[in-house]
């Protein structure tokens, strides 16, 4: 059996490498060692969503979470199209640092994601992340790649004084936004 030591690591890490070994295998089983109820709960809810049979347990301050992939129930979920409005480039509100370490993190999570948005529109501070200087600039070229829609304000870059420092994505004017928006099944405000 397969050991996946994720002790000492945040989230999304310990749920990041487990994808990564199941995605990597048909079948087979790992034993996943964590060391906080937080962790915990994200590895097993995410072997739970796509099918797999999992126990977990606590032994010694450690979480012991045994995944097994075997013959593992397919959950279909009909894709709906999903847009993300990026109104900031921090994530969430208060310390400056913290909310660019999340805004960081959230870019290379969906990132990696299997269920991609459809498109991503960066508006007011937002459009700071698609232009030069970004520290997610990378994370948001591998989205473009796999076909995400990626829409700047043409608005909030000029009042920024970005027009020149664009790296990614299509200029649009609010018309196209609220277009964009009203295309969308679901619409997540960052």
């Amino acid at each position: 059996m397969k050991k996946i030591d994720c002790t000492g690591l945040q989230c999304p890490t310990p749920v990041s490498k487990v994808k990564k070994y199941f995605d990597s295998i048909g079948e087979g089983e790992a034993i996943v060692l964590l060391d906080n109820e937080i962790a915990n709960g994200n590895v097993t809810r995410y072997a739970m969503s796509h099918g797999y049979h999992v126990e977990s347990r606590e032994k010694d301050s450690v979480y012991e979470v045994v995944i097994e992939k075997r013959g593992c129930l397919e959950i279909l979920e009909e894709e709906k199209k999903v847009s993300i409005l990026i109104s900031s480039d921090k994530l969430g509100e208060g310390n400056d640092k913290v909310g660019d370490t999340l805004m960081m993190r959230y870019i290379d999570v969906i990132s990696e994601e299997e269920k991609l948005p459809t498109a991503l529109i960066f508006l007011n501070s937002g459009v700071r992340l698609v232009c030069e200087g970004s520290k997610v600039i990378e994370g948001i070229k591998l989205l473009e790649e796999k076909r995400v829609k990626i829409y700047c304000s043409a608005t909030c870059l000029k009042d920024y004084k970005l027009d020149d420092k664009l790296l990614i994505g299509k200029r649009v004017d609010m018309t196209e936004i609220v277009e964009i928006m009203n295309s969308a099944e679901n619409l997540i405000k960052l």
